[in-house]
């Protein structure tokens, strides 16, 4: 069983390297890595949490099964997280799983996210497809109200918010409001 401290070591020491074979690895040496980094991404100690969580996106695509048992611990950090970089890698996390299913107020708590100006862009990205693989292919006219969230961006020249915006018109129509 790792200890916390064990974490705090491998974290620092994959912070060097950014090596995610090792990564993978060292979460599938025991049982006790997965609950122990959460807890560690829960509290958000910087920059454990970061890591831990950059780790967890790449260890999703390889494992995904391995991570069914902690989604409503993931979600609970998704949900009470202010920091972008959580949201962003853990908004990757849900994309490598296959789609869950939550509850509608992870709906309108997507679109916050892409509605708030303060969200950074890679947030707002990884927000729209996640909304698009929890809830918009089983219910395509939910794309009406993304459409007016993205509609708040038309004029924004940021690349990738450009890139979010074509992608999204391109599979859900553009409409022009009247």
């Amino acid at each position: 069983m790792s200890t916390e401290n064990e974490i705090l070591a491998f974290c620092d020491l994959f912070r060097e390297e950014r090596n995610f074979e090792k990564a993978n690895t060292f979460i599938l040496q025991s049982e006790a890595q997965l609950p122990g980094m959460l807890a560690l991404m829960q509290r958000e100690k910087y920059p454990y949490s970061e890591h831990i969580s950059w780790m967890l996106m790449h260890f999703s695509a390889k494992y995904p099964p391995l991570l069914f048992p902690f989604v409503p611990q993931l979600l609970q950090i998704l949900s009470q997280t202010n920091n972008g970089t959580l949201r962003r890698n853990l908004l990757s996390v849900f994309l490598n799983l296959p789609p869950l299913q939550v509850q509608s107020e992870w709906f309108d708590r997507l679109l916050e996210f892409i509605r708030n100006p303060d969200t950074k862009p890679a947030v707002k990205v990884n927000a729209l497809k996640l909304s698009e693989h929890w809830f918009l292919h089983t219910w395509p006219e939910l794309a009406d109200e993304v459409r007016e969230v993205l509609s708040l961006y038309a004029a924004d020249e940021r690349p990738s918010i450009r890139i979010m915006l074509r992608n999204f018109h391109k599979k859900y129509g553009y409409r022009r409001s009247p």
